[in-house]
């Protein structure tokens, strides 16, 4: 009687301590995770006390908190193994995609929400005559630009096409030291981000082309395989609501 007295003082315990446990303890915040490099001022970088801030940062950052997930960092991923994702590189979305159909295999795509432009910065002013890129291509020696990137199936052709006369550069801030320093004769780049580091290094004296490489609307990117639709019409619905306040 006294044994089976015992049992059931220790079967109720167990019960009431898992029950306490399930009621007042949180699930983790799942996570999503961006890889960095230089950072893509002013949509993403990193600031001068080691925090990430811009514009894109702040624009996932509000939708995701109120789907109470995380933001983490990948630090340090370089630029041409941010276009396949790799198990082993430990991200698992990204910003400022453009879409290709081979990315889209493994990632889900969220509604637009910003337009990029692409255009071409040089320094020497005889190449204001050109009006494609085409022409400043044929009548240059040669430019930089991050192969890695896609910048519309027009500019994929010119790439193949003179694949001599263009040189990858992992970075903006490189490519901008490339051209002032003589060794280019152009960058291609991102608009903004383009003005946003020529300011920030007190750069003078360099043009932007009257003509856009390509513009085209960007998307924020999750792998397929760590999100599902109901995770990717929650945000893209919070995303709307935040694009149109």
């Amino acid at each position: 009687m006294i044994r089976q007295s015992f049992l059931k003082f220790i079967f109720i315990g167990v019960v009431t301590t898992l029950f306490s446990f399930c009621v007042n303890s949180k699930p983790a915040l799942q996570k999503v995770v961006l890889p960095v490099s230089e950072g893509w001022p002013p949509y993403f970088f990193r600031n001068n006390n080691g925090f990430y801030e811009g514009t894109d940062i702040s624009l996932l950052s509000s939708v995701l908190t109120k789907m109470d997930y995380s933001l983490e960092f990948k630090e340090d991923i370089p630029i041409r193994r941010l276009t396949k994702y790799n198990k082993g590189l430990g991200f698992n979305a990204n910003v400022s995609a453009t879409f290709t159909e081979e990315r889209a295999l493994k990632y889900h795509y969220s509604i637009p929400y910003r337009v990029e432009n692409i255009a071409v910065f040089y320094i020497n002013l005889e190449f204001n005559k050109f009006a494609s890129l085409e022409d400043l291509i044929v009548g240059s020696k040669i430019g930089t630009i991050n192969l890695a990137g896609y910048y519309g199936k027009e500019f994929e052709i010119l790439k193949s096409k003179y694949k001599q006369k263009l040189i990858h550069s992992e970075t903006a801030t490189r490519r901008i030291k490339l051209l002032m320093a003589g060794r280019v004769d152009y960058v291609i780049g991102d608009v903004k981000n383009m003005e946003f580091l020529l300011e920030k290094n007190n750069v003078t004296g360099v043009r932007q082309s009257s003509f856009f490489v390509n513009q085209q609307e960007v998307s924020m990117i999750f792998l397929k395989t760590e999100f599902d639709s109901k995770f990717m019409n929650n945000f893209n619905k919070l995303l709307k609501q935040k694009l149109s306040s």
